[in-house]
């Protein structure tokens, strides 16, 4: 399938960014789905978060905290660039681990809809992966939710009820620290 030229380009920076996120991330596994060998760069990623404390919701309704892998998905859809729908912001990603979040709905409904995340409303269309992958730790993290219009009401109003343990989540950070080394340059 022959693509138009700009979506082929940014097909090219999101796997330049999928490679620059494999050797300098430290909280996320990347995985890129590719297409045919000769159809050229990947329209889906997944990613593996790690080592970043969430919230989970049990089968009884108890909410704890969690340090699992999460897993999503990132696909960017044929209209990634152009889009003027809104729904573009909850068909970009979808959580394939079990999170308790208001940005991500995992209440009862559809198995379409479970797993649906929304990316806020900060997000437009051709955002890079890298900005992608940002926002989703954010979120995994619990430094990023919208409880004014949840898509999981009850984990907003959990949210809102408990924001010392929110705020007490712990995560590590997405990039590897570069270390610094001072240099001392003596004058001869």
């Amino acid at each position: 399938m022959k693509l138009d030229p700009p979506v082929e380009a940014f097909l090219g920076t999101a796997h330049e960014d999928f490679e620059t996120i494999r050797r300098d991330g430290d909280a996320v596994r990347m995985l890129a789905f590719p297409r045919e060998p000769a159809e050229g760069y990947p329209f889906a990623y997944e990613a593996v978060f790690s080592d970043i404390e969430h919230l989970v919701r049990s089968a009884d309704g108890t909410v704890r905290v969690s340090s699992d892998p999460v897993a999503c998905t990132i696909r960017f859809p044929e209209d990634y660039l152009h889009a003027t729908d809104r729904s573009l912001i909850y068909r970009v990603v979808r959580m394939s681990s079990p999170i308790f979040h208001p940005n991500v709905h995992s209440g009862a409904g559809t198995a379409d809809s479970t797993g649906g995340l929304c990316l806020g409303t900060g997000f437009r269309p051709g955002t890079r992966l890298r900005a992608l992958v940002f926002q989703l730790h954010r979120i995994i993290a619990s430094r990023s939710f919208a409880t004014e219009s949840p898509l999981d009401l009850s984990a907003a109003e959990y949210y809102v009820a408990h924001t010392d343990q929110i705020r007490g989540l712990k995560a590590r950070p997405l990039w590897r620290a570069r270390l610094a080394t001072n240099i001392k340059v003596e004058q001869a």
